[in-house]
């Protein structure tokens, strides 16, 4: 899924990203990642909360994206 904090102001702001997957209870998490166009990435440790960014740099008007992949096992 995706995830898009875009900065909508006049100057160049500064934000944290924090995500706690909320999938149903017959879903258990084996492993989740991300990619971003932020300077982060990488592996996510258990089901979460993630932090996805801490104090990080957006210009007016710009946008960044979080794309994460998350593999999982349904429990019936």
């Amino acid at each position: 899924y995706r995830i898009v904090v875009s900065n909508n102001g006049g100057v160049t702001g500064v934000y944290d990203l924090e995500d706690e997957p909320a999938f149903d209870d017959d879903l258990a998490i084996n492993s989740a990642s991300f990619v971003s166009t932020a300077p982060s990435g990488g592996p996510l440790a258990g089901d979460g909360p993630w932090t996805l960014g801490s104090d990080v740099g957006l210009a007016a008007g710009a946008s960044h994206v979080y794309t994460l992949t998350v593999n999982a096992t349904l429990d019936m």
